[in-house]
């Protein structure tokens, strides 16, 4: 048989079990089929979505990295690059060069990886060919439209 229509009513509910071993959380939802798609709802018709998947989670982590290398320097916890690639256990430290730069980016480029909105279809590798210094050139090349009018 083919589902049409649940509905889900009551109020939100947190039970623990007698051991606290088990956390069960009931949330009244909806599911409406619409064509070939299920739609959620919260009981007031409203449409839950899930969270969107960052469009490249590598970047992402790569400018966290290099984020926390750069603190590690600046708080004597290491000494150079070379020595964060020894603490990384990383034999290349061209690699980690590569990657440092990403700390040289531009705050607004820095805060769409961060994000994931804003960029287009970048990865990882598109930082690894060398870029500009300059915050408005870096912008003109890895943002969809022009910031700066």
């Amino acid at each position: 048989t083919r589902m049409k229509r649940i509905t889900v009513t009551g109020p939100d509910t947190v039970t623990l079990s007698e051991d606290g071993q088990k956390l069960e959380i009931r949330i009244p939802i909806r599911l409406h089929r619409r064509g070939n798609q299920t739609c959620i709802t919260d009981p007031s018709g409203q449409p839950l979505t899930p969270p969107k998947e960052h469009p490249a989670p590598a970047l992402r982590d790569a400018l966290v990295r290099a984020h926390i290398w750069l603190r590690r320097l600046e708080t004597g916890k290491a000494t150079s690059l070379q020595d964060i690639a020894k603490q990384e256990g990383m034999s290349a430290k061209g690699r980690v060069s590569s990657l440092f730069r990403l700390v040289n980016l531009s705050p607004t480029i820095q805060e769409a990886i961060l994000t994931g909105e804003g960029l287009r279809q970048l990865t990882l590798d598109d930082f690894m060919s060398p870029f500009s210094d300059n915050w408005i050139e870096q912008e003109n090349q890895f943002f969809t439209t022009n910031l700066y009018f």
